[in-house]
């Protein structure tokens, strides 16, 4: 493991300080485990609370719709979780908005998100532009973003049907995986 050295006075706050929630605490334990024994101060800004809240609206979508599925019955719940999903509509709907339980609730929850996903990028890259640092991690996460793009969005409208797309679900994306790489 690592060997941190502490020094004693004030924690380090980094540039550009301002904006930031909390006070910076330290917690030796985890310097046991290789980390930085600074926690804080975090800094929630207009991107970060966007991604955070549609992020929740998508997982409430997500989790309440499995929930649904069997009967709100929490055994059932934790013993399926892993094979529950929400569908995306059927071929026959095409691009169109079909009803909420035969694939508006997958169109519903993709949307959020993407826009999850896009408030994300806009903190990572505003964060490091504040910080003064290189964006990178921001490149980076648009390799992620382009392949979530096109998976979910590109191909099933460059085919003119959304259930070309993968449902949301754990096994689901897997199976989903599994039959392109076969039928292509």
């Amino acid at each position: 493991m690592a060997t941190m050295n502490r020094t004693p006075g004030d924690l380090e706050l980094g540039p550009n300080p301002q904006g930031r929630i909390g006070k910076a605490i330290e917690i030796p334990v985890l310097e046991n485990f290789g980390l930085d024994s600074q926690v804080g101060p975090t800094f929630l800004g207009l991107w970060n609370v966007a991604a955070y809240v549609t992020g929740g609206i998508f997982t409430f979508i997500w989790l309440s719709v499995m929930a649904l599925q069997v009967n709100w019955n929490p055994v059932a719940f934790a013993k399926y979780f892993f094979v529950l999903q929400i569908d995306p509509p059927a071929s026959f709907y095409g691009l169109s908005f079909p009803p909420l339980n035969q694939g508006g609730w997958w169109l519903i929850s993709t949307f959020f998100l993407t826009i999850s996903i896009f408030c994300w990028y806009m903190h990572l890259y505003t964060r490091a532009r504040t910080l003064g640092i290189k964006p990178y991690l921001a490149y980076g996460f648009t390799g992620a973003i382009i392949l979530y793009l096109v998976i979910y969005i590109i191909r099933p409208m460059w085919m003119a049907d959304w259930s070309e797309a993968p449902s949301h679900g754990l096994k689901a994306l897997l199976d989903w995986t599994n039959n392109v790489s076969v039928r292509y």
